[in-house]
């Protein structure tokens, strides 16, 4: 989420579906306001939550918006080395561009196939730099569960605004963990990611059904605002017509 501070009593901050306005007055004073996107993309998405998993456990997924690919392999290597996360499998799901020094960043996923438990993948991805929002939905969502998107999003005149993610790196580890069977043949069969051989062999469960569910989630701000201009534009050419 990018920020900006204005002196030291206006701060804002905004990512691809919402602006938070924080305002200052004096030590006890404060007023906050947020400013959000209407879900009303219809895509599909994965539940990190592993069905059928008899000790209820979960996979750990990573959403980062706007972020330095740099920064997103850190938050991975810290994952790997501090919680013997295993094998991550990168995905880009946006647009990626390079600023002046050259670093990529975009939109992208992170997916952990492991098992862990609610408690370790709340505590990972809290000291990562995730989307602020990705990190407390699981405590909004019905679901109790994290959810990434792997379907195209679609306008309400059935125009695609995004492609659907595609793989981008993989970062291999060694770990003890249980894998999900269901993850792992999804992310080969549908990302095209390689078979892991060798000391990165997968110690797979017996489970082979994933959470798919459909979803409502915003275009973002770019697109919001071209078609509330095209809109605009469109009832502004009615009018005049109708004045001739």
């Amino acid at each position: 989420m990018a920020k900006i501070k204005l002196g030291r009593a206006l701060r804002i901050s905004f990512s691809k579906s919402t602006v938070k306005f924080h305002l200052k007055l004096g030590t006890f004073l404060h007023f906050y306001c947020l400013i959000a996107l209407s879900p009303r993309i219809n895509t599909m998405g994965l539940l990190n939550r592993v069905k059928g998993d008899e000790y209820n456990r979960y996979m750990l997924f990573m959403d980062f918006d706007d972020a330095m690919i740099k920064i997103i392999r850190d938050d991975v290597l810290f994952a790997q080395r501090q919680y013997e996360a295993g094998t991550a499998v990168i995905l880009q799901s946006g647009e990626t561009d390079s600023n002046i020094a050259g670093d990529v960043y975009g939109n992208f996923h992170v997916i952990f196939p492991q098992k862990f438990s609610f408690e370790e993948v709340n505590e990972i991805i809290g000291t990562a730099c995730c989307d602020e929002g990705f990190k407390t939905i699981s405590s909004h969502f019905n679901w109790r569960s994290h959810c990434l998107r792997i379907y195209p999003k679609y306008s309400e005149n059935g125009k695609m605004i995004q492609d659907r993610p595609k793989l981008y790196a993989v970062m291999y580890a060694e770990t003890r963990r249980e894998t999900n069977t269901a993850m792992y043949d999804f992310l080969r069969k549908y990302y095209g990611v390689p078979e892991w051989t060798g000391r990165y062999a997968p110690n797979l469960d017996t489970l082979t059904i994933l959470s798919v569910i459909k979803y409502n989630t915003t275009m973002g701000w770019n697109f919001a605002v071209m078609e509330r201009l095209k809109s605009l534009g469109a009832k502004i050419k009615m009018q005049v017509r109708g004045v001739f």
